[in-house]
């Protein structure tokens, strides 16, 4: 129910933002059984000016001809009609309102090319108005993609999702509230949906008030604006694995490089034979969607309408897959991909979902019962059909010889169990084989476990870097030295320094001590996002979650919008070239972190761009942020370190390609004159400081102590074993220090320190958590049962195939206790974490006293790497 009050508040309050003359003639366009024609209608009203009233038949037939012969000036349509629209069939339009459904670059370029037409962006439910947000006239297309602008007669707000009493802060994503004149009285004959939604006097509110529960996902800028992310109930489950369907529309459009990726792009869930897949539509011109499908699975293949529009399978490149799989958990990759000659629309000008369904449907069952036939046949093929079927809880013929266990809903608990299985019936794999295969298929499967494992084709890591560094020396300079930056170290001018992943744990903390740096004047972080206000966004969040940003901080720092598997990083020419001619120092901290991944599908982003650096930069210096060996870097070799690599099962992909970028900055370095000579920089386990103690939850470290803690007991035959460990302050000092010094002393610096297991949980345990020691084989049985009956949410879960991996037999060389940072700031650092991971609700509150204080604290955000 809106009344008189909340919709001349709107007419009030959004007239000056609209700016409506009587000259202004508004295009009747919306079914009257919606929202925006009321507004089109009052708002025309208002200003004086005119409606344009189309028939139905010249609204859906011809609407270009129907604008200019109606000679209106304003339309508001959402992006699926203002797609039928050509610029320059409508001369006459002056402004073009978007809103309804999320807005991509395809919409807006061509409008904003014209220099003609004014396209606004907003959002507004219809519980406040037609409109609660407007959007400021944008610089540039980009600035509208997901944004719709600020409160208009409206205070926003953006609370956690799951309680509208925690206020978040700018940065994080969370659902929007509204308060205000324009918030409506509820719904009619319906008090208990209206309580639902209809909230007051939130404990963080001043002031008693009523406000709305929008149930969209937001993000709030600094100045304000709002983007889109997406609606909270936009959640799927796909076999038990929850997928945001936004999330996955986001990868798949920034991935697509070409006209495709830059359009429209819908993910829905289809049947697909025995099981719900996960599906991506993609709008495609003619000439790309009969250059991409087969005919035969395709439907209504025929001239296309908008009520028969063609819809067909994409064969979609491994290299694309494998992108994907570096951006995504492995059960939000899309198992279909189809092209669309246009998208199917509702009544209401929105995509029509349920139609997309019905269409991918029968292109897949079409497609299904081509390849119904290929079955296992031999006898391991079968046995392992059996294994998988069980594992994923579906019919054995549902399980094709040639469907990825992933794809199906496979998770590293299930490749865990697998392998159990298949062992059981003398089939010999390792929970690597299931990563390392493209597809983790039953044919494949097979093949691995018939060949001996000394006979197991391995990445040859000494080949990858002898042909990485054969590139680097072929390859020219990119620019003559006149063009680039002459900065002389030895000068100690002002440093520009460039920090690719900048918002993650280590790298906010590297920003943080580089922007108080003396000898720095200019810090620009590198960080994925879609646009260069989200990249904005991400970082200014995780300095939020560290506990240090402020804004005097915003004059110092650029943040660009990047991507470490794309060529140039990501970045545009214009941002390329800054970094060549400008850039004194680059620290490589980004990369892609993945505990069960294949080499290939890693290697894009953590060699990739290391590549990327070494080749094209010329006086720029390089310190890469590498990780922790056991051996002294002074006295380990690289053949060693390669063949160690190569050759042990349990060691992963991510480590590989980390030492295969690191020798490569060692390699160059060497061939460097000393005032310019790369550097590597190798920390071990890092915590939080000694001060916020703002941890990530997603360590290995902390994940076994949240599992312990939960079981009250920890490894007694791992107790002695000692690790690297610092804190992210030292780590983070350590890096910085190398990127300003004018020459290191040696290419490698290691980050020193740590502590026994023992000693570690000495601290848990002082804290009041309830832990004993236990012989290995009780203890990891008591992890796997409690992993079984938590399920999804273990903490351990995601990383469970690294538990039978003993730590008790790695032997650390001296080098890494010697002149290490005090025992006392360790043991500190590790309890700040844990009180912190304890309020965030990682890890349960210990039962002593003394931490019961930190109880009024407001509970803090773990850092994540699976929270993007």
């Amino acid at each position: 129910m809106i009344t008189h009050q909340n919709l001349s508040s709107a007419l009030h309050h959004q007239a000056p933002l609209l700016a409506y003359t009587p000259s202004t003639r508004i295009l009747d366009f919306s079914s009257y059984s919606f929202d925006v024609s009321i507004a089109n209608l009052f708002r025309a009203l208002f200003c004086g000016g005119c409606l344009c009233v189309p028939s139905d038949a010249d609204r859906l037939d011809d609407l270009a001809s129907t604008i200019n012969r109606l000679r209106a000036n304003v339309a508001h349509l959402t992006p699926s009609v203002a797609r039928l629209l050509r610029p320059e069939r409508v001369p006459g339009l002056s402004r073009l309102h978007l809103g309804g459904e999320p807005v991509c670059l395809a919409d807006v370029e061509p409008w904003f090319e014209t220099g003609s037409v004014r396209v606004l962006g907003g959002y507004g439910p219809s519980e406040c108005t037609a409109a609660s947000t407007i959007c400021r006239p944008p610089a540039s297309p980009a600035d509208l993609v997901a944004c719709i602008g600020s409160g208009a007669g409206l205070v926003t707000w953006v609370v956690d999702p799951d309680d509208h009493h925690r206020l978040l802060p700018p940065g994080c994503v969370g659902e929007l509230l509204l308060e205000g004149p324009l918030v409506g009285r509820g719904y009619l004959a319906d008090p208990v949906r209206t309580e639902a939604v209809f909230i007051r006097n939130p404990v963080w509110l001043s002031r008693p008030a009523r406000l709305y529960k929008t149930g969209d996902l937001v993000r709030q800028t600094p100045d304000g604006s709002l983007l889109f992310v997406g609606r909270n109930d936009t959640q799927v489950k796909i076999r038990g694995q929850r997928v945001e369907l936004t999330e996955v529309e986001l990868r798949v459009r920034q991935l697509m490089m070409a006209d495709a990726g830059r359009g429209p792009v819908v993910a829905e869930v289809v049947v697909h034979g025995c099981l719900p897949s996960l599906a991506v539509f993609l709008l495609l011109n003619s000439d790309e969607s009969s250059s991409s499908s087969n005919s035969s699975n395709s439907s209504n293949s025929s001239n296309s309408s908008s009520k028969n529009p063609h819809c067909a399978l994409l064969s979609v490149a491994t290299d694309v897959r494998d992108a994907l799989a570096a951006r995504l958990p492995a059960y939000m990759v899309p198992t279909l991909f189809f092209s669309v000659s246009e998208l199917p629309m509702t009544a209401a000008g929105k995509t029509d979902r349920r139609r997309l369904r019905e269409m991918g449907a029968a292109v897949a069952a079409a497609q299904r019962q081509a390849v119904a036939e290929r079955q296992p046949t031999s006898s391991p093929e079968l046995k392992l059909q059996r294994i998988l079927a069980r594992v994923l809880a579906l019919e054995p013929a549902c399980v094709g010889l040639h469907d990825c266990f992933f794809r199906l809903g496979g998770d590293s608990l299930g490749a865990i169990k697998v392998v159990a299985a298949a062992r059981e019936h003398g089939i010999r794999l390792v929970v690597a084989d299931l990563y390392r295969q493209s597809p983790a298929s039953i044919q494949n499967l097979a093949l691995v476990a018939s060949v001996p494992r000394s006979k197991m084709a391995r990445i040859h890591l000494m080949a990858e870097i002898d042909r990485h560094d054969a590139m680097l020396i072929a390859s020219p300079q990119t620019l003559p030295n006149d063009m680039v930056n002459g900065h002389d170290p030895s000068s100690r001018h002002p440093l520009t320094v460039l920090v690719t992943g900048a918002n993650g744990f280590i790298g906010t903390q590297i920003l943080r001590q580089l922007l108080d740096h003396r000898l720095v004047n200019r810090v620009i972080g590198l960080v994925r996002g879609s646009t260069a206000s989200v990249a904005w966004e991400r970082t200014v969040d995780a300095a939020v979650r560290a506990g240090w940003w402020s804004d005097v901080y915003a004059d110092k720092l650029d943040v660009w919008a990047g991507d470490l598997t794309l060529p140039r990083l990501g970045l545009d020419v214009s941002r390329w070239e800054t970094l060549l001619m400008t850039v004194d120092v680059v620290i490589h901290n980004g990369a892609r972190v993945h505990f069960v991944a294949g080499y290939r599908v890693l290697e894009a982003a953590n060699v990739g761009s290391t590549m990327e650096l070494l080749r094209f930069t010329n006086k720029t210096r390089i310190v890469y942020v590498s990780t922790a060996r056991r051996r002294d870097p002074a006295e380990e070799s690289d053949e060693e370190v390669a063949l160690e690599l190569a050759g042990n099962d349990d060691v992963t992909a991510y480590s590989q390609t980390k030492f295969v970028a690191e020798a490569l900055v060692r390699r160059v370095a060497v061939r460097r004159p000393p005032d310019r000579r790369h550097a590597v920089v190798s920390p071990g386990f890092v915590i939080g400081t000694p001060t916020e103690g703002v941890a990530n939850a997603d360590d290995f470290l902390w994940r076994l102590a949240a599992a312990c803690i939960r079981t009250g007991v920890y490894d007694e035959e791992e107790a002695s074993a000692w690790i690297p460990l610092s804190d992210a302050a030292t780590a983070a000092g350590a890096i910085v220090d190398a990127a300003v010094s004018e020459e290191t002393s040696s290419l490698v610096t290691q980050v020193k320190g740590g502590m026994t297991l023992s000693d570690f949980w000495a601290v848990l345990i002082g804290m009041g958590y309830q832990l004993r020691p236990s012989p290995s084989q009780d203890w990891l049985a008591s992890v796997n049962s409690d992993m079984e009956a938590r399920g999804d949410n273990h903490p351990l879960r995601p990383l469970a195939h690294l538990l039978h991996v003993s730590r008790a037999d790695v032997e650390w060389a001296d080098s890494w206790r010697e002149d290490s940072v005090a025992a006392v700031r360790l043991r500190a650092a590790v309890r700040k974490s844990a009180e912190f991971l304890a309020r965030a609700g990682f890890l349960p509150r210990p039962a002593s006293t003394e931490t019961d204080g930190d109880s009024r604290t407001t509970a803090g955000v773990a850092f994540s790497r699976t929270g993007r």
